[in-house]
């Protein structure tokens, strides 16, 4: 027997262990500069070899685009490459840290609830704001995007699995504002006593 969708829990953090897992494999990816290889590195690699003229560089380079084997002529400039490496990784360090903070916080106060949400709301951005970089990217590097499906469908679970949390939260923002409540009228039955 299944349970009712309306009455499954998640596992303890399981948008947290998840988001872990995403910038793992994410980092892995920009470990391969996104899946492509670094052409200006190699490229540097001909520059730099002192027995080979200007002339049998271009041979040589003629030989192997003719035959596509590598296509030295295509270059991306390692400072995009960096930049992008760079926007991502601090993208994937901002939804970990959101996360930690958020979770640090139980609410006892409305304050501290609107705390929490802040959190909340700013990891969800980031898992947004990643798709978006992703969508640049895959526009601007010639690349297999069925590589990168399976991210995008790692990041939109996240944003589900991360909004899931928040709402849930609702329920502590009514018990505190019961709380409140009863605390009110229990102040307002000494004050007329």
């Amino acid at each position: 027997m299944t349970v009712p969708k309306y009455k499954r829990t998640l596992s303890d953090m399981e948008f947290f262990h998840k988001a872990l897992e995403l910038r793992k494999v994410i980092t892995l990816i920009l470990l391969k500069n996104f899946n492509i290889h670094d052409k200006v590195r190699r490229f540097g690699l001909f520059e730099r070899m002192n027995n080979i003229s200007e002339d049998d560089r271009k041979k040589l380079e003629e030989i192997l685009s003719k035959y596509q084997i590598i296509d030295i002529l295509e270059r991306y400039p390692q400072w995009f490459i960096d930049d992008c490496r760079k926007t991502i990784t601090d993208y994937l360090r901002d939804l970990i840290r959101n996360i930690v903070c958020a979770n640090s916080i139980y609410p006892t106060s409305v304050e501290e609830y609107h705390e929490r949400r802040r959190y909340q709301n700013r990891a969800i951005n980031c898992c947004f704001s990643l798709l978006q970089e992703f969508q640049f990217i895959i526009s601007l590097i010639p690349c297999d995007i069925e590589k990168y499906m399976p991210f995008v469908g790692m990041m939109s679970e996240e944003i589900k699995l991360l909004k899931g949390w928040r709402k849930s939260d609702n329920r502590i923002l009514r018990n505190i504002t019961k709380k409140g409540e009863e605390k009110g009228s229990d102040l307002n039955k000494l004050c007329s006593q």
